[in-house]
């Protein structure tokens, strides 16, 4: 029993953040990636305390929509990711890695399905506090640098 219980706890630990965070930025580029990417986020849990998981575990769902055949399963899918990445920024409405995260799914959806209300409020969000970002202010920049909700200007100003 002493050797099974750290195995079941290995086995339902979050994922490691890092490794999350590399498997995003390709995660849309392909099915394949989206589902690599969703094997990484599936044990977190909705209601997990790490706020930035849950918004990724959102991300995912979302992502899963693009590549469905079935569009109730699309809907469904948009809907379940929308609803994780929006109680994230609710319960962390100051981590900007979790505004980039929904600004990446909001600039990405087509218009059709509506859930681009918080694009202007995200950027704004992200531009103001960019400098405040310590060792993810990379991983950042290289989310502006290829958003299409960032100007040039805005893209440089950023050091």
């Amino acid at each position: 029993m002493k050797l099974f219980l750290p195995i079941l706890l290995f086995l339902f630990a979050n994922p490691d953040l890092a490794e999350v965070r590399k498997l995003y930025t390709d995660a849309a580029k392909s099915e394949s990636n989206t589902k690599a990417f969703n094997e990484k986020v599936a044990t977190i849990a909705d209601n997990d305390p790490d706020k930035v998981l849950v918004a990724y575990k959102g991300c995912g769902l979302t992502l899963n929509s693009k590549f469905s055949k079935v569009l109730v399963d699309k809907i469904s899918f948009m809907k379940a990711g929308a609803k994780l990445i929006d109680a994230a920024v609710a319960a962390d409405p100051n981590n900007v890695e979790i505004r980039m995260i929904r600004l990446s799914v909001q600039e990405s959806v087509p218009k059709i399905v509506g859930y681009r209300a918080n694009k202007k409020e995200d950027k704004a969000m992200i531009l103001k506090n960019f400098k405040d970002t310590g060792e993810l202010k990379e991983y950042i920049r290289n989310f502006i640098n290829q958003s299409k909700s960032f100007t040039p200007a805005e893209r440089k100003s950023l050091k």
